[in-house]
């Protein structure tokens, strides 16, 4: 029987790197490629690409264009995920019978859009913010109160304990 004899038995890697296969790499991602994709057609993993960019200055350079086509992509999902929202409006308005089901689509779609606003999430600073403004917003008064009849009441009781130690006969 074979028994984990711990880091005893693993034994270290070569290294895939090789700067034909870096500028191979380079070449998939700025052609608009994903991440994913490069690492599966060159048979490497996702991070391994990421960690070959300190070596590779052209791997690196080629990142920012991936970066730059990923947030384009994601722009442009967005807008047709608009696009198909107000057809599936209008589609719901032509159903409900509506003389003009494009205009009522697209007033449908506005209104949706300005309760999702109102609803949008805050950020972390943000909702930090308003809490420190809740803070210094709320009613002090009733807390100062207490504070001070407290503070009085051990100045009465410090006041009585130093007398209590005199003896006036």
């Amino acid at each position: 029987m074979i028994y984990n004899a711990g880091w005893a038995n693993l034994k270290p890697q070569e290294s895939k790197y090789s700067y034909a296969l870096a500028v191979k790499a380079a070449k998939l991602l700025e052609s608009g490629q994903s991440l994913s994709a490069v690492a599966r057609s060159l048979n490497i993993s996702r991070a391994t690409i990421r960690n070959w960019r300190t070596l590779n200055p052209t791997l690196n350079a080629s990142f920012a264009v991936f970066e730059a086509n990923k947030l384009k992509t994601a722009a442009h999902q967005q807008h047709v995920r608009k696009y198909k929202e107000v057809a599936e409006e209008i589609v719901d308005a032509a159903r409900g019978g509506v003389p003009d089901p494009v205009e009522a689509g697209v007033k449908a779609h506005q209104q949706a859009e300005q309760e999702v606003e109102e609803v949008k999430p805050m950020s972390a600073e943000e909702r930090q913010q308003r809490k420190i403004q809740g803070f210094f917003d709320s009613d002090w008064g009733p807390l100062i109160e207490e504070q001070q009849a407290q503070l009085e009441a051990e100045k009465k009781q410090q006041e009585m304990n130093l007398r209590a130690g005199f003896w006036c006969g």
